[in-house]
């Protein structure tokens, strides 16, 4: 999850962003749950600009808050093992096509959204 506005930590946002922020991370957990039909483990990862660090003084410049979901089912009975690679490497993989996964959560969503109306 990545803001559109450039954004380098939580202190830069409205009140208004930080509702909306609440309402998608609400939004995006529970359409993992709809995802396989049961409650979903996941690590999520929050990005905020660098503190304490003369290295990073200027981060505010380039550095963009973001949220990281590193969900270990690949199915809903089907662990995700993370190979060396990925891990040391900190980049976890995903065999599934970037446009099929966003499709699938998309449904999820749908899914999720509408079952809180009913």
């Amino acid at each position: 999850m990545v803001s559109k506005a450039h954004k380098g930590n939580f202190t830069e946002f409205t009140d208004k962003e930080k509702w909306n922020l609440a309402e998608m991370l609400k939004n995006i957990t529970g359409a993992f749950d709809s995802l396989f039909d049961r409650l979903f483990p996941y690590m999520m990862c929050i990005h905020q600009t660098p503190v304490n660090s003369e290295e990073y003084k200027d981060s505010e410049k380039y550095y963009h808050f973001h949220i990281e979901f590193y969900p270990p089912l690949r199915d809903k009975d089907k662990l995700k093992f993370y190979a060396s690679s990925e891990m040391g490497a900190w980049a976890a993989a995903n065999t599934m096509a970037v446009e099929e996964a966003a499709e699938n959560l998309r449904r999820a969503l749908e899914k999720f959204v509408s079952s809180k109306k009913e």
